[in-house]
């Protein structure tokens, strides 16, 4: 059983107790105030003559010092109440672990952030495109455009561009570069990248999606393009 689970039965359980005593006194005193106002009490029956108001006849006047309207309640009437409240935080109990339950999947599926080390090991078996996806969900913007760059790295790799070896630095790659047009490309998102991931500037969503197009474009070109 899970911590936030065991609270709530916990909860429950101390309710239950609690509303149990409740009704184990209020029973107690109502039999205690019998008692006492019982004392002394003669039972035998007397006549005793009712004079009515003819203009009052419907009226019913009421005692204000009877006390608590719960107190004053029937036995059954308390116990029903008693199961209404039960039901009640039952209920409640439910929606919130239900809920918890939610919360707790969707904090469970939050992205998890690759270290530059294991990005690099395993750049040419990423599926990049499903992480920038869960990337771009949690509003990781630095992060996606950091598997962007590596992506690109891949498919020059792939291509026949450069040749790729994971310890290679990222200049060494742009050395590589034959095809002037590539090169220039991916000098500008080498200088992008490193000011947003290693640089650490704020990036917000209207300017992630400027230069998320960037890279995009040269994906774009890399894939319609054979190295000359």
């Amino acid at each position: 059983m899970s911590k936030t689970r065991f609270f709530y039965f916990y909860i429950f359980f101390t309710s239950i107790c609690i509303i149990s005593i409740q009704a184990q006194d209020s029973l107690s005193l109502d039999q205690k105030d019998l008692e006492q106002v019982s004392k002394g009490v003669d039972y035998k029956f007397q006549e005793k003559e009712v004079e009515k108001d003819e203009d009052s006849s419907g009226d019913i006047d009421f005692d204000p010092g009877v006390g608590s309207w719960f107190n004053n309640a029937g036995p059954v009437f308390k116990v029903a109440l008693i199961i209404i409240g039960i039901g009640v935080i039952l209920s409640l109990l439910i929606w919130l672990v239900n809920n918890s339950g939610k919360s707790n999947l969707k904090n469970n599926q939050a992205v998890t952030i690759l270290s530059d080390e294991e990005i690099t090991e395993k750049t040419m078996i990423l599926d990049f495109d499903q992480l920038i996806k869960q990337a771009e969900d949690e509003g990781k913007y630095a992060y996606s455009l950091r598997l962007f760059y590596q992506w690109i790295i891949r498919i020059l790799a792939e291509n026949g561009y450069i040749v790729w070896k994971k310890d290679k630095t990222n200049h060494q790659f742009l050395n590589e570069l034959e095809d002037q047009d590539i090169k220039s490309d991916f000098r500008k998102i080498t200088l992008i990248f490193e000011k947003y991931w290693y640089g650490e500037y704020p990036i917000d969503v209207n300017k992630y999606l400027e230069e998320k197009g960037k890279f995009n474009n040269l994906l774009r070109e890399l894939n319609e393009r054979q190295p000359g």
